[in-house]
């Protein structure tokens, strides 16, 4: 049973969802997610995929933004004290920083895909967790407006950080590689 405040609140919600347009990287979204469902069997697939997808992706968009407006925000002038400048730099720059070396050391690790590599991959992703609940502290206590996005990166880096060390997809990918050998194959019903 819907009480009349629900419903208002439900009516409410419904003519705001009729009149936005939809989100095109919601939709992308879901469409990497179908792709790395479908890919789950093959060594770089899954979790482990949507891993590489996220990490591309974010140094893409990074680069993107940096190079388009986002360099602003780290001129002295929009700030309105040297110590305000410098908490944001030390918030915000060693975190596009690792992400640039955690896209570079993962295309590394996707070409030689040995266990050397990826112990450097998750080191850099430790460091880039580590870096990122800095900036969510600094944010918490100065910028107060860029709280959310940077506890959003924290705990996103810190599972990521987590899963390459805990999955023993990774282990078997890069220590064994032997992903291919113990995933059975597909006979389509026919044995």
């Amino acid at each position: 049973m819907v009480l009349p405040h629900q419903f208002s609140a439900i009516l409410l919600l419904a003519t705001d969802v009729a009149t936005k347009p939809v989100n095109p990287l919601g939709s992308a979204g879901i469409i990497v997610w179908i792709v790395c469902s479908l890919r789950k069997r093959y060594s770089i697939g899954g979790w482990l995929l949507f891993y590489f997808w996220q990490i591309f992706s974010g140094a893409a968009m990074t680069a993107f933004f940096l190079t388009s407006t986002g360099y602003r925000a780290y001129m002295p002038e929009i700030h309105h004290s040297v110590m305000n400048q410098w908490l944001f730099f030390i918030s915000a720059a060693p975190q596009a920083v690792l992400l640039f070396m955690q896209a570079g050391a993962a295309l590394m690790l996707l070409c030689v895909r040995t266990w050397d590599a990826l112990q450097l991959v998750r080191y850099i992703a430790l460091a880039t967790a580590a870096f990122a609940w800095i900036g969510a502290l600094i944010a918490g206590t100065k910028f107060h407006s860029d709280l959310p996005i940077q506890l959003i990166g924290a705990v996103q880096m810190s599972v990521w950080a987590a899963y390459l060390f805990a999955s023993k997809r990774v282990e078997r990918v890069f220590k064994y590689d032997d992903w291919e050998q113990a995933t059975p194959t597909s006979t389509l019903g026919i044995a």
